[in-house]
């Protein structure tokens, strides 16, 4: 699932895909971090990532996000300020995230 991370979303379909991806990979790390620490991070709904209105789901994305660096030590990015109508934007925003995703992923042991 973290490969489809890479891949920039540009149809609705690429877009399913890409939340289910995004919401199952970050779950499968909370779940990791839970079996081998005991830390509960708080989960989010992301999938499906609402494209006319966005802001609530990425501030939504950025905590959790910020909660997974914490807790593994991995400096993040901002996800926030985002604009999914620029392509430059999309493909920075995917790449900054399915990076750190994909670290997160193998500090935990999965992917």
């Amino acid at each position: 699932m973290i490969a489809n991370l890479f891949n920039v979303p540009s149809t609705e379909e690429d877009w399913n895909e890409y939340s289910f991806s995004l919401q199952s990979t970050l779950r499968d790390i909370n779940r990791r971090i839970y079996e081998t620490q005991k830390i509960a991070v708080p989960e989010f709904i992301l999938d499906p990532i609402n494209l006319a209105e966005p802001y609530v789901q990425l501030y939504n994305l950025q905590n959790w996000m910020n909660d997974l660096n914490a807790i593994l030590g991995i400096a993040g990015f901002d996800y926030i300020d985002v604009d999914f109508s620029q392509q430059g934007d999309l493909a920075s925003w995917t790449w900054l995230l399915a990076k750190n995703i994909r670290q997160a992923a193998n500090q935990v042991g999965i992917g």
